[in-house]
């Protein structure tokens, strides 16, 4: 398998990777996430203990991340080189965070997709 299995202990089924987030909270390595702020801003913050190769997916589909913001709290490992949280303000995107190891410049990589077509 090219990815692991979701590590979240809610899931009842292990094939069942992708959850749904309206509120703020804890998310989980090898997990997708369909993030809804339509209700307001919200804070996920990152595993506290990620392995090199784990992977994050945050998508919006409400279209609303430019209106209400979501956060992601860095939880002591860098994100895209920096020890910083990261604000996404932006709609329509699919956005993976890749974690590349404590030894690494960058933590956390980002690759962002735009879900616009045409």
């Amino acid at each position: 398998m090219l990815y692991k299995p979701c590590q979240n202990f809610y899931v009842s089924d292990s094939n069942n990777s992708i959850l749904y987030k309206n509120t703020s909270s804890q998310i989980h390595s090898n997990c997708t996430y369909i993030v809804d702020t339509r209700l307001g801003e919200l804070s996920l913050i990152l595993p506290a203990n990620p392995e090199t190769g784990d992977i994050i997916v945050l998508l919006d589909p409400s279209n609303y991340w430019n209106v209400n913001n979501v956060t992601v709290i860095n939880n002591t490992k860098k994100i895209a080189g920096k020890y910083e949280n990261l604000i996404i303000n932006i709609y329509n995107i699919s956005l993976t965070l890749i974690y590349v190891g404590d030894n690494s410049f960058y933590g956390w990589m980002i690759h962002i997709e735009n879900t616009l077509k045409g």
